[in-house]
């Protein structure tokens, strides 16, 4: 008997609806989108590099590492993904069937938040390899540099999930964020910096750039102003790398149990506010 109940108890609908999920986001509008973006933008870094506009490992440190696919490109892209976890499937009207099936609220959570990470971080991969194909001045220093932009769209993705639970207009209030109080913040003085993620992106980019004997002050990624001593007045220094990992990683994991637990208690119909 408990061999029988067991054979019939529904099975979980998560692996099939992770691998629908991540197909449906590779397939989507918004990728074919960031893709034709990546490539204008790759375009661009190509010209440049031929210009010889900046000296090669400024202009892929700084320029493309840093500006272009860490505070633009994976912030885009976060943003594309992130915010849809939750409130695509409710604006659509799917949200019922797809809880109607056996999976729970936090489950369905999970599971669109991980395809939506995976995604994400496909697209901003292959933007990056790209990126290194063309203005890399050697394999080493991308590879170093790569943990980046990767724990940004860790860290970003979960947030934006949370945006799209708690917020009217999520994909509004996320570009603001991205775009506007992220950079603003992480070039205020001081250590309020350390409230955003750019600042910890930019600690794992000055961490690698430090390992090809490159001060970070000379590529513009951390600012120099001396006396580091008082860190409300002066200019914070660079965390290290694995301070740096373990506060995104943690950053990432915080946004996902509260996206969690919103999730638990979210409506399933549309917003009309949306």
């Amino acid at each position: 008997m408990t061999g029988a109940a067991a054979s019939t108890r529904p099975r979980s609908a998560a692996p099939v609806l992770l691998a629908f999920c991540l197909a449906r986001n590779l397939a989507s509008r918004r990728a074919i989108a960031l893709s034709a973006l990546a490539a204008f933008m790759i375009a661009i870094v190509a010209g440049f590099r031929m210009r010889g506009v900046r000296p090669e490992i400024v202009f892929f440190v700084k320029d493309i590492t840093v500006h272009a696919l860490c505070e633009v490109y994976a912030v885009l892209a976060a943003v594309a993904f992130g915010t849809g976890v939750w409130d695509e499937e409710r604006q659509a009207g799917t949200l019922e069937t797809l809880l109607a099936r056996p999976i729970g609220r936090v489950q369905l959570f999970l599971v669109r938040l991980v395809a939506a990470v995976a995604s994400t971080l496909a697209i901003v991969l292959v933007t990056y390899a790209g990126f290194a194909a063309v203005g890399a001045p050697d394999l080493t220093l991308a590879l170093h540099l790569l943990p980046a932009p990767v724990l940004t769209v860790v860290a970003l993705v979960p947030l934006f999930a949370v945006f799209g639970l708690a917020l009217p207009r999520p994909a509004i209030c996320s570009l603001l964020w991205g775009f506007f109080l992220e950079i603003l913040i992480a070039n205020m003085p001081g250590i309020v910096k350390a409230l955003t993620v750019n600042f910890y992106a930019r600690s794992l980019v000055a961490a690698a750039a430090a390992q090809h004997g490159i001060d970070p002050a000379d590529i513009g990624v951390i600012t120099p102003t001396g006396d580091v001593a008082d860190l409300v007045a002066a200019e914070l220094p660079p965390f290290s790398a694995p301070v740096a990992t373990a506060v995104m990683i943690g950053f990432a994991l915080v946004c996902t149990a509260l996206g969690a637990r919103l999730a638990r208690r979210a409506s399933v119909a549309a917003r009309p506010g949306d």
